[in-house]
């Protein structure tokens, strides 16, 4: 196991590495292949540019991916960055005027002396946007910071300094105002979900999507989560009602390597691990559901949890089990039930026995209140002063 030190020193190799990158292209002309991109750019056809650095995937689609497709909607030139060790140029309109490129470094002449945002929620970022001379530092606190990887005494001070020093500093739950109170301009920008993308207007035919098939031929009424299992995730919820027997538990999404030992020790039975699957794939094997389930352990970390997942379960019309972490609990109600191991399957039994008209009524009023559509005011306001000074110029 490597110790804080060894991994300080491993990360500012790392930076080094990227700081060499980056000055290096800082130097050089843009890439011709973006000819017709830098016209648009020169243009200045659009309200403003925006750059998210790499930090995560393109999937699973996350609170950033939802914010510059709100920016893209609004008419501004969003870039969204990953890294994907691939020699190979990706270069993708994903939605309208968001754009995934797997090599940033490629924007920094591109982008030149323009002005743009750059989109910050982990620290790393921070410095790739040091080579964006004219940029707006913006700081979206989505998590515990302690909670992000590599957190030590290194990326602690940047964190430090983009909530001292960043243009914008946003958070997406109430607990997490520990970090932004120091910024009384700080701005609560909460989750929503697009309830266009749960929609499902056809029939299913579950012969396309034969894991889940498989699993609905089992004839019992199907739990089902969707996302990433972490060390958060509370499987001893899952083995309470794996031990009923009266019910398929379907996990889909990326498992830690590092828990798969301790997933193989409850020997489930009636759990089924799908893997990951696509966003645009999500709505579909989640109408195979019968009820939802967000079976987080309840802790510092967790309490400063907004799951999106959460509102998407929501639009779809599921009727949903959580665990008492903090941003669910003003949501209770005969559609979302609180659950500890005590009453998890009692609650799950009285879910199926509900009245699903009125659970499917109170689902769409918690998905109505909560999209990011609705949000667009926010994040407006996010930008307003900058917005003010980028017309300017």
């Amino acid at each position: 196991m490597r110790s804080k030190k060894n991994e300080i020193e491993e990360l500012k190799r790392v930076i080094n590495y990227y700081d060499y990158i980056y000055r290096d292209y800082s130097m050089r002309k843009y890439n011709k292949i973006f000819s017709k991109l830098k016209k648009k750019i020169d243009s200045k056809a659009y309200k403003a540019i925006v750059v998210y650095p790499a930090a995560v995937n393109w999937e699973p689609i996350q609170r950033p991916h939802h914010i510059l497709r709100v920016l893209g909607e609004m008419g501004y030139l969003c870039f969204f960055c990953v890294d994907t060790n691939s020699a190979e140029l990706i270069f993708e309109e994903k939605y309208d005027n968001v754009y995934l490129i797997n090599k940033q470094e490629e924007l920094i002449p591109l982008i030149g002396n323009n002005r743009v945002i750059v989109l910050i929620t982990y620290f790393l970022q921070y410095y790739f946007a040091k080579y964006l001379p004219n940029s707006t530092i913006w700081f979206d606190i989505l998590d515990r910071l302690d909670f992000l990887s590599l957190y030590n005494k290194l990326s602690k001070k940047v964190y430090d300094e983009l909530i001292e020093n960043a243009d914008i500093v946003t958070y997406s739950a109430n607990s997490l105002l520990e970090y932004a109170s120091k910024r009384h301009d700080s701005i609560l920008l909460e989750n929503a979900v697009n309830i266009e993308d749960f929609k499902v207007k056809e029939k299913i035919n579950f012969n396309k999507f034969k894991d889940i098939k498989r699993v609905l031929d089992k004839k019992k009424p199907i739990v089902g989560y969707y996302g990433v299992v972490e060390k958060w995730f509370n499987f001893n919820l899952i083995k309470k009602l794996d031990e009923t027997n009266k019910y398929s538990i379907v996990i889909i999404g990326p498992v830690n390597e590092d828990l798969e030992d301790i997933i193989d020790d409850y020997d489930f039975e009636n759990v089924y691990f799908l893997g990951m699957k696509k966003y645009k794939d999500l709505k579909y094997y989640a109408k195979a559901f019968n009820i939802a389930i967000i079976p987080f352990y309840v802790n510092k970390l967790t309490n400063c949890v907004s799951p999106v997942k959460f509102f998407e379960y929501a639009s779809i019309g599921l009727p949903i089990l959580t665990t008492k972490i903090r941003e669910m609990t003003k949501y209770e109600c005969e559609a979302v039930r609180l659950i500890d191991i005590n009453s998890i399957v009692k609650e799950c039994d009285n879910l199926l026995s509900s009245n699903m008209d009125l659970i499917r009524k109170k689902c769409n009023e918690i998905a109505m209140n909560n999209t990011w559509e609705n949000y667009r005011k926010n994040i407006l306001g996010v930008l307003k002063n900058e917005w003010l000074w980028f017309k300017n110029i």
